[in-house]
């Protein structure tokens, strides 16, 4: 099992649209920590697929397996933006495919 898997990244002139990674099938064995981490990873790469970076991040929608998971999640991203640098983002608790906790989907505004 890798870290990340495959990304989707599209982008426009303006705009570039990113998914987390959709994780091959692990059966529950990540931790929480590290598919969060992983979800993080996979947008971070696809940002950069299409020449862009965290900073350019203008809007996210957070998918959580369960509510439960709010304070672990709010906590990785903190470490992944800065207080001055959030996006708006939407958190919604949702059944996720492959047992997965997390997945994540940005709209990036090119500089």
């Amino acid at each position: 099992m890798t870290d990340t898997a495959a990304f989707e990244a599209r982008s426009t002139g303006e705009f570039a649209f990113v998914g987390s990674p959709v994780p091959e099938p692990h059966g529950g064995s990540r931790s929480l920590a590290g598919e969060i981490r992983a979800a993080m990873a996979g947008v971070q790469a696809g940002l950069d697929s299409v020449g862009c970076a965290l900073t350019d991040v203008v809007k996210a929608t957070c998918y959580l397996a369960e509510d439960a998971y709010r304070g672990d999640f709010w906590a990785a991203w903190a470490e992944w933006f800065p207080a001055d640098a959030h996006p708006v983002r939407l958190t919604l608790v949702a059944a996720l495919p492959y047992q997965d906790r997390v997945r994540l989907e940005v709209l990036a505004e090119r500089a």
